[in-house]
């Protein structure tokens, strides 16, 4: 037996919430780790811990912003900043 069923209704959006400003990065530091990326070489890389980010944070790699659930890997020659709501942007120079 199966059954399909389409529902249609009004959705609310979630509100997102903005994350407080703080842009002093020592707090979210965690020590350095020597990291092999391939081409690039083997760099001493500082490793962040993300939830300990605010908004405004800046970094240049290379850096390994760690979470529970993921690593963000930050490049050598690339920047990061973080958002008001937490978001990572990764920036690569050309």
């Amino acid at each position: 037996m199966n059954l399909h069923l389409i529902g249609f209704g009004p959705v609310r959006k979630p509100e997102l919430q903005k994350i407080a400003a703080y842009t002093d990065t020592q707090q979210a530091f965690k020590g350095t780790r020597l990291v092999d990326f391939d081409d690039l070489g083997r760099y001493e890389t500082r490793l962040y811990e993300r939830e300990l980010l605010g908004a405004g944070a800046k970094l240049e790699g290379p850096a390994v912003i760690e979470e529970a659930a993921a690593s963000t890997l930050l490049l050598p020659q690339q920047k990061l900043h973080v958002d008001s709501f937490g978001n990572l942007i990764i920036e690569t120079e050309s």
